[in-house]
């Protein structure tokens, strides 16, 4: 959604000229406790947690509803991946590259439109109130 707004704010584009492709590194299922929830301050860091999951949730949806869900493609990592620590790079070699041609190859088509044609360069422009 942030990629969204600076074309939009940065360039002198509309939104029917946008088409969004995002690529997540993936949504580990996450539960929040009814004791958490009622917690004091340490009980609620799951709570916390879980809104900073749904944050790129959140950005798919508004990019969605501006731009219409045809025109926005989501690319997210399987539950598997999304558990992997960030600086795990054997769990990462092993599991990622195999996972990416999956997926590539299921959303092949959708994809297509993003890379099959090159894109004119914009002149950036800064709106000023």
């Amino acid at each position: 959604m942030a990629a969204v707004i600076d074309v939009l704010s940065c360039y002198n584009m509309s939104p029917n000229q946008i088409d969004v492709l995002s690529i997540g590194t993936g949504n580990f299922p996450f539960e929040i406790s009814s004791s958490n929830a009622k917690g004091g301050f340490w009980s609620w860091r799951q709570v916390i947690k879980a809104a900073m999951f749904l944050t790129s949730d959140n950005a798919h949806a508004q990019a969605g509803l501006l731009r219409g869900p045809e025109h926005v493609i989501r690319l997210d990592a399987d539950e598997d991946a999304a558990s992997i620590d960030l600086d795990d790079w054997e769990a990462a070699v092993a599991l990622l590259p195999d996972m990416a041609q999956r997926h590539f190859k299921q959303r092949e088509e959708e994809l297509k439109k993003f890379f099959n044609h090159k894109v004119e360069r914009r002149e950036k422009f800064y709106y000023r109130a």
